[in-house]
């Protein structure tokens, strides 16, 4: 019997190859601030998707409130920093060198909200996943 994937993604995203090089620098705050810098691997209007290197020792949990503070790298990400996120998921496979965490974001003013969604239809337009239907 053959299954069928069906993407419950609310919206389209920009994904990001190891040549664009966009790190974020983030606060993960548990009981005491931890800064640290993360690969982004996409972006979308409703989240983002890092990867850490699990030298770093930093392992989140699901539910873990995190803020992008900073984002650097060769693609011009016009968004705006300070943004709440709250991870959803990870992957964390022991074979793995990395760990995978996908993040939805609390809060994005809407005038940043417009700024995600420009970046997305415009200069990432070969790279996004399609847009669901309705």
């Amino acid at each position: 019997m053959a299954t069928e994937s069906v993407d419950r993604r609310k919206h389209g995203r920009a994904y990001f190859s190891i040549e664009d090089n966009i790190k974020g620098l983030f606060i993960f705050v548990r009981e005491t601030e931890i800064f640290f810098s993360a690969s982004i691997l996409n972006v979308s209007r409703g989240g983002l998707h890092f990867s850490l290197n699990k030298e770093m020792r930093i392992f989140p949990k699901i539910g873990d409130k995190l803020r992008l503070v900073k984002l650097e790298g060769e693609a011009a990400l016009d968004i705006e920093l300070n943004i709440e996120l709250e991870v959803q998921w990870i992957l964390d496979h022991e074979t793995l060198d990395h760990i995978g965490c996908g993040c939805e974001f609390i809060y994005v003013s809407k005038a940043g909200q417009d700024r995600l969604s420009d970046f997305i239809d415009s200069q990432y337009v070969g790279r996004q996943v399609p847009k669901p239907r309705p």
